[in-house]
């Protein structure tokens, strides 16, 4: 029959070490407080060198549990793309935009006696506004019993501050990785817009197989230097690559290549290895790698599409073949993903075309209950915003099946 695993006390642990070793019956006062600390082990080790041996002999038996934190990161941010704006007041976002002037007739030329150019004609700046409306707010939190994780876990004194972080650090986590995935989702709807559809230009085609050949993926490259050497380099400025029409000249500094995962080892090990350099093509352009550009939905195994199930507290625990049920039908390890994007490769665009606009920054606020002795950590981040913005360059690149392929 198995047995089951129960977390022991110190005092408890203390007791059964002292009932073992004889040598440590004279120091189980100090092991809650002193023994399993860096200052109190090399105190104790220096009045009784028995216990130096007892103690690797007892480490053999109780294993100090190492306390694994998970980690997350923003991937985009990291790499400079997308950009965060603080805004402590308002609950719409303003953006202004103001184009080139083009020049006029000069008023001076063929001038008769008795006439004279009107200096005071009215023409005015065109100033273009942006509005958008807050659309992320993140809550989450995590109850710490004073009777369980703080108090019945066998770690040192570092330790427990280490799992404390722990704790923190997976609330963290949680914050990190939606905004992730909401800048994900913005790339999304900037792909595909029906407000402000891309352009002919911002859609460019490569044949490409599934398993890409050295040429397929030579002419995505070759393509890709053409389409930073328009925006950047053949003319003062153009408005071919952006949906809102902005008139302007790109700043190859702030490009960013996005690419789908799995096209750089490609690159890497095919003969255009030499076209990189730290991460970067010739064009001096960063890449960053993502596995989808957002829009993931989700289906069955039957092709039905499938609706997120929650619990009482919001989080999401599985799927449903109907909308606003409570009954999960069906596991995250069964559902199918669906990417309404599959067929992008890469995006280039300027960093600025998607950004986060924060009204109030992520924080985490303690909340403690007497009557039930815990203590329940509340993260939140309400009103803001991470959308996209149709004034910044930004081009599609889609795979085609190859031409008799």
């Amino acid at each position: 029959m198995a047995t089951k695993a129960r977390a022991i006390t110190n005092k408890a642990l203390g007791d059964m070490i002292a009932k073992i070793y004889p040598s440590f019956k004279s120091h189980t006062a100090q092991l809650t407080a002193e023994t399993f600390t860096e200052r109190g082990f090399d105190r104790i080790t220096q009045l009784d060198p028995t216990f130096v041996n007892d103690f690797f002999e007892l480490s053999m038996r109780v294993w100090l549990n190492v306390v694994n934190i998970s980690h997350a990161k923003d991937i985009l941010a990291e790499k400079d793309f997308g950009e965060t704006y603080d805004q402590p007041w308002g609950g719409i976002i303003q953006r202004l935009s103001t184009n080139s002037v083009k020049p006029i007739n000069p008023g001076w030329i063929g001038l008769q006696d008795g006439d004279a150019p009107d200096p005071f004609v009215v023409r005015k700046t065109v100033v273009a506004e942006r509005f958008w409306k807050q659309n992320f707010d993140y809550a989450s939190l995590i109850t710490v019993p004073d009777d369980f994780q703080m108090k019945q876990i066998f770690v040192s004194e570092y330790g427990m501050s280490e799992f404390m972080a722990g704790i923190m650090e997976g609330l963290q986590n949680g914050y990190t990785s939606q905004v992730y995935l909401n800048k994900l989702e913005a790339l999304n709807a900037a792909i595909n817009s029906t407000k402000t559809p891309l352009k002919t230009n911002q859609t460019q085609s490569l044949e490409m197989a599934d398993s890409p050949t050295d040429e397929q993926l030579r002419r995505m490259i070759n393509t890709i230097k053409k389409i930073v050497a328009a925006m950047c380099d053949l003319g003062p400025q153009t408005d071919a690559f952006n949906a809102y029409g902005f008139n302007s000249t790109q700043d190859r500094g702030r490009l960013r290549l996005l690419l789908r995962q799995g096209y750089l080892p490609d690159l890497e090990t095919n003969t255009l290895y030499a076209a990189f350099h730290d991460d970067k093509l010739e064009t001096g352009i960063p890449i960053i790698q993502v596995p989808n550009f957002g829009g993931i939905t989700y289906q069955n195994s039957a092709s039905a599409p499938l609706y997120p199930v929650y619990n009482t507290l919001g989080e999401r625990i599985g799927w449903n073949t109907q909308a606003g049920q409570t009954a999960v039908t069906v596991t995250d390890d069964e559902a199918v993903p669906v990417d309404p994007n599959a067929d992008v490769v890469a995006v280039l665009a300027d960093k600025g075309v998607v950004f986060e606009c924060r009204q109030n920054p992520y924080t985490v606020e303690p909340i403690r209950n007497p009557r039930g002795r815990y203590v329940n950590y509340w993260a939140s981040s309400p009103n803001n915003t991470i959308a996209y913005d149709s004034l910044y360059n930004m081009v599609v690149f889609k795979k085609t099946a190859p031409s008799g392929g």
